[in-house]
């Protein structure tokens, strides 16, 4: 069987699926990419077990064939190549994949495409429509707060949270906690589901470039997102997430009013001074001031006192400086408002102005010195 084609088209096609292919994967066959031809068009699938992503279009061939095409030396090849037409060969019969352009002729050795596993795809009518602007904030809000442990999929995942009112994002690492709220997103029923962190940053890297609707559909298993050309289908994570609303303290807290990049700056700084291991510094809060204290094994020690608006009881409290730095990232204001109740217990950091069809909630557990 043969086609010509582009070889700077295929990598085009090819580039984005080649995100999801891990090297080494427990299965060697997702080391590939599925090519299936059936009827004059191609079906190129890339996969990790959890995720699929898949591309489809119209080549200038009458044989219907499936054969696996090894990932890497398919990319190295085509990114080298002139982009002149080439001749696309496969013998379906030993699974070799050839090459032919003016330069040369290259041969991979593929594989049974049985051996790939199967895409099942159930579709659904949870199906919404949300701008791909809003969903790169989304993901830009909360994706960084979560957690990389694999074992811990209750944790690992972004938590989803639909209905009429709008929908509700939640991450956290077991120190900080993310809760992002929009009212212009919402949907006619309540729905509650997992999507794993890999899931949530691949989505982001295929995002890179688009501008309109991305189409959203989801059922028991899956969640289906349709962007231009390009599909991702994420298997869902079968976890209980944890009761995040009990974590969040609501009752006798303090607020400190303080200009975000002052805050910021100061935690780079002091930052070189503390230990790498535990990376605390020390809030000591009074009345409008607000003093950051970080001192080393070695006895290397620095302070900054920072003016601010705070009205409550004094308060000495730890946090990890570099995990407060990555939560300021976050927020865009000026302002912030950090919320203190007492030393032991989490803060409570939103932006200083209300968002317009959103709001933002972080949370940072301190360091308890024993």
């Amino acid at each position: 069987m043969k086609f010509i084609i582009s070889p700077f088209f295929l990598l085009k096609k090819i580039s984005n699926i080649s995100k999801v292919i891990i090297r080494k994967p427990i299965i060697s066959s997702l080391e590939n990419f599925l090519f299936e031809i059936i009827d004059g068009s191609l079906t190129i699938v890339g996969s990790d077990l959890q995720n699929f992503i898949i591309s489809k279009f119209s080549i200038n061939s009458n044989e219907n064939i499936s054969v696996l095409v090894p990932a890497h030396i398919l990319i190295d090849t085509l990114k080298i190549l002139p982009d002149k037409n080439i001749i696309f060969s496969i013998d379906k019969d030993k699974y070799i994949i050839e090459i032919i352009s003016k330069n040369g002729n290259y041969k991979l050795l593929g594989k049974n495409s049985d051996e790939f596993p199967n895409i099942f795809i159930k579709r659904s009518l949870n199906t919404i429509k949300i701008p791909s602007l809003i969903l790169k904030k989304i993901i830009y809000n909360t994706a960084i707060i979560s957690n990389n442990d694999e074992l811990k999929l209750s944790v690992n995942g972004i938590n989803i949270i639909m209905d009429k009112i709008g929908m509700t994002v939640i991450t956290t690492d077991g120190y900080r906690l993310v809760k992002y709220f929009r009212n212009d997103i919402n949907f006619y029923i309540k729905k509650n589901f997992i999507i794993s962190k890999r899931s949530f940053l691949l989505l982001n890297s295929l995002l890179s470039n688009i501008s309109n609707k991305i189409e959203v559909e989801f059922n028991n298993n899956n969640i289906y997102l349709k962007i231009n050309n390009i599909i991702m289908v994420s298997k869902l994570v079968f976890e209980e997430y944890l009761d995040y609303q009990s974590i969040i303290p609501n009752k006798n807290l303090y607020n400190l009013n303080i200009y975000s990049n002052n805050l910021l700056m100061s935690l780079r700084r002091l930052l070189i001074y503390t230990n790498t291991k535990t990376r605390f510094i020390e809030f000591r809060i009074k009345k409008n001031s607000l003093s950051l204290v970080a001192e080393n094994s070695n006895n290397n020690k620095a302070i900054e006192i920072i003016y601010c608006k705070y009205s409550g009881i004094n308060i000495n409290i730890n946090f990890n400086a570099k995990l407060f730095i990555e939560l300021l990232g976050i927020i865009s204001s000026k302002e912030i408002k950090i919320f203190f109740s007492i030393s032991n217990q989490a803060c409570v950091v939103q932006p200083g102005k209300k968002l317009k069809n959103e709001s933002l909630l972080l949370l940072i557990m301190p360091i308890i010195l024993t």
